[in-house]
């Protein structure tokens, strides 16, 4: 179990979930924990084109699509399969802390 610290706050919204108390350190965090969410969130529910308008929605759009398959091209060229998406460098990683600790542990590339 984690080592959890109490601590007094003034900074306290309830749940809309569960109904338990929610605990800030500071103003920012709670403001920023209610303005974020759903319908308060001014792109929820929105196209590029009514957040951006017609012409920057397909610039932003194009660049998009070019970056996908610029990855899509680095990845067939690698070897790799196209999705889903993974970290390589995660990869390696795991690799060699399972060299290091004799286990085995399942990941993306083998």
């Amino acid at each position: 179990m984690k080592n959890i610290k109490s601590f007094k706050s003034e900074f306290i919204r309830i749940c809309p979930k569960c109904g338990r108390n929610l605990y800030y350190k500071s103003q920012r965090g709670l403001e920023l924990s209610k303005s974020l969410k759903g319908d308060k969130n001014l792109r929820f529910g929105k196209t590029f084109e009514e957040i951006y308008g017609e012409e920057r929605s397909k610039e932003i759009k194009r660049k998009m699509r070019l970056f996908r398959l610029k990855m899509v091209e680095k990845s067939i060229k690698n070897g790799h399969q196209i999705n889903p998406n993974y970290n390589s460098k995660g990869c390696q990683y795991f690799n060699k802390l399972m060299e290091q600790t004799n286990t085995y542990i399942q990941h993306a590339e083998k």
